[in-house]
């Protein structure tokens, strides 16, 4: 189980580091007003020295949290933990002000939420350059929501999908078009059979060349259907990972989801 809290309440220099911890009790916390990354172990710093499996592990979570790393300390057990992530996301770092400051590469993540999370993925699925999509929730204050409090709509979050891709394979145009081809983009209360906040439509980017083109494709439906967009845009925001059953549910349960699809309205 890991935990994500977002605080406003650190307000020190946090060394990044590994070492031999209970990844079961790994803890994450991230201050919002800069998206820098605190790792914590029982209300302690982390250091991160042991297995590449640990690190590797770290790595994965932050990258389906949809966190962006900016900057570590520069030591060499950040230097490890940077070298598995980029093995994972591509990039580099460099060495600036004693900091080591990392450079995206050509995996990029698009986060979005477009209603049922098992519909919503089904498109990505088909699209070349798609390296992962992780179901979760995003856009809401609670910690670790928990699908039926999201599903009753007991949180503030939305069901979102990361979409995690290629953009030398995949330009982000095709995934928005794709998003927008999927919904309803006029529907301010949910969509087709889910109902209520948490299956609202929402663009989550700090990315300009992504809002500026969401904009202009809500125009371009606006003056073909004659309908206000309401889907929002919003700023970039950490996933908490849906349960394990809902990763990939369109693959693992074909028949279903087909069935799903039919049930929800989205298909006739």
């Amino acid at each position: 189980m890991f935990e994500f809290i977002k605080s406003n309440d650190i307000d020190f220099e946090t060394v990044f580091k590994i070492e031999k911890i209970n990844k079961n009790e790994f803890i994450l916390r991230i201050v919002e007003a800069d998206y820098k990354l605190y790792l914590f172990y029982k209300n302690q710093n982390i250091a991160i020295a042991g297995s590449k499996e640990l690190i590797n592990n770290a790595a994965n979570i932050i990258i389906e949290s949809n966190i962006i790393i900016k900057e570590l300390v520069n030591d060499d057990l950040s230097k490890i933990f940077l070298d598995e992530y980029i093995k994972l996301m591509g990039g580099n770092y460099y060495l600036s002000n004693d900091k080591l400051i990392y450079n995206e590469g050509s995996i990029k993540r698009l986060l979005l939420a477009g209603g049922c999370f098992w519909c919503a993925s089904v498109p990505y699925y088909k699209i070349e350059g798609v390296k992962k999509i992780i179901s979760g929730y995003a856009g809401g204050i609670e910690v670790m929501p928990k699908y039926e409090d999201v599903k009753k709509q007991k949180t503030s979050h939305r069901e979102t999908i990361l979409v995690i891709y290629d953009s030398t394979i995949c330009d982000f145009k095709l995934l928005i078009d794709s998003f927008l081809s999927s919904i309803d983009p006029f529907d301010p209360d949910g969509q087709f059979i889910d109902r209520g906040n948490s299956y609202t439509t929402a663009i989550y980017s700090d990315d300009l060349d992504v809002i500026n083109y969401s904009k202009s494709r809500f125009l371009d439906y606006e003056k073909e259907f004659n309908k206000k967009v309401v889907v929002k845009i919003l700023p970039n925001d950490i996933l908490y990972k849906a349960e394990e059953y809902h990763q990939d549910f369109p693959i693992r349960h074909k028949k279903e989801m087909d069935e799903e699809l039919k049930v929800s309205g989205r298909i006739k």
